[in-house]
């Protein structure tokens, strides 16, 4: 960062709550993959740090017939379903987990953050910001 101010660093949430242990076969399937289960923790302690900024969605919407989840993990296209278990599943892991009393994730979700995104440009635009 001290070389790069103006570097954002995001994730998302299947990123933080699903990693190889997680149960749910194709549907899980994505593009890069979900990781182990010490990766998700890293993505969290990144979090709680400072060093992600932000915790974004890239949402894919599609049927289980559209994904070919029927085909398996070979054949089932990639990309997750994240709109309407995106804020419950991050609290659920990161404010709230099992068994942990109340605390901030951190940066990610504070008034800054969001001063911070109104700046960036739209979605695929990919000029450098100033």
């Amino acid at each position: 960062r001290l070389k790069h101010p103006s570097l954002y660093v995001e994730t998302t949430s299947p990123y933080l709550c699903l990693d190889t242990k997680s149960d749910i076969g194709p549907y899980g399937k994505m593009l890069p993959p979900i990781r182990e289960p010490e990766s998700r923790k890293a993505l969290w302690d990144g979090i709680r740090s400072g060093i992600i900024d932000t915790i974004g969605t890239d949402n894919t919407v599609m049927t289980a017939e559209e994904k070919k989840v029927a085909e398996g993990m070979r054949g089932a296209g990639p990309g997750y379903p994240t709109l309407g278990t995106h804020l419950p599943s991050v609290l659920n892991e990161g404010y709230f987990p099992p068994g942990a009393a109340y605390r901030k994730a951190g940066p990610a979700d504070d008034h800054e953050s969001s001063q911070d995104l109104r700046r960036l440009p739209p979605q695929g635009h990919h000029h450098a910001r100033q």
